[in-house]
């Protein structure tokens, strides 16, 4: 997909890559770094995977992106080291949110991703990642909740609530909400694997900024994202430790009424 677009499409270079000190790991706003492109595209970088923020002060990593086709650091993630992969998504959500704008392709702003999802005491819901304002929503509703985790200490079993680290329960629910970081960690497609082809499936997270077409083709159903209008702005928030606000739109993007990279591109050429 990257090299189809890179070969069809001029993409702006990187112009900064923004990563935060490593006393912000305690915070939200030291989860992500911001790749930059010359039009003022953003995309997002996660960085608390392992010691990735750690790794990724060197001021030569941040240097030696910049001036960089960002297509070149997005496929650096075939054989790299978390660094690379961590780079390479977000030089990969700086070049689908490039194609969303310049393609003139409307995202949905309205529609929260959580919301788009129903919810009845009929379902079984699986989580892998922690969401909390949904699984105190589940809870309260007296949904059965599922969460994978891969902490011992945390497994926990209550009434129509569990907190377990074997995948395989995943199965048993027909709803599933994934973090966008099972991208980076590689697990995805082993994660897909063990939910049954008939449930619900949704990808959200602010990392989820990226063109969807192969998660909609392993059976994802809904993606969503962030966009980040200003990058000075939401840098600031940042370094503030600021809420993100309107500094960061939430946006949702659904199999049904998503066209395809290909007819994104072909808007953007023709």
């Amino acid at each position: 997909m990257i090299e189809y677009i890179a070969a069809n499409v001029a993409l702006p270079a990187i112009k900064s890559l923004y990563i935060p000190p490593p006393e912000a790991a305690e915070s939200k706003n030291g989860e992500f770094g911001v790749m930059t492109l010359e039009d003022g595209t953003v995309g997002l970088v996660y960085l608390l995977l392992s010691d990735t923020l750690a790794a990724i002060q060197s001021k030569e990593i941040a240097e030696g992106v910049v001036g960089k086709n960002p297509a070149d650091i997005a496929l650096a993630v075939e054989g790299g080291n978390e660094i690379d992969k961590a780079l390479a998504m977000g030089a990969f959500n700086a070049i689908s949110q490039f194609i969303f704008s310049r393609s003139g392709y409307e995202l949905d702003f309205t529609t929260n991703a959580l919301d788009e999802i129903e919810f009845s005491t009929t379902d079984r819901v699986g989580m892998v990642g922690f969401f909390p304002p949904l699984v105190q929503r589940l809870r309260e509703r007296s949904i059965p909740l599922t969460v994978l985790e891969l902490k011992e200490e945390l497994v926990t079993v209550e009434e129509n609530f569990e907190v377990t680290l074997n995948p395989d329960r995943l199965f048993e629910c027909n709803k599933i909400i994934c973090t966008a970081t099972t991208l980076l960690n590689s697990s995805i497609d082993f994660l897909l694997g063990k939910c049954d082809p008939a449930a619900e499936i949704a990808v959200i997270g602010p990392t989820a900024g990226f063109l969807p077409d192969v998660l909609f083709k392993q059976g994802v159903d809904l993606v969503g994202g962030s966009k980040i209008p200003d990058s000075n702005r939401f840098i600031e928030n940042c370094k503030k430790d600021q809420k993100w606000g309107e500094t960061a739109r939430k946006y949702c993007l659904t199999k049904q009424n998503y066209p395809g990279y290909k007819a994104l591109i072909e808007r953007i050429v023709r």
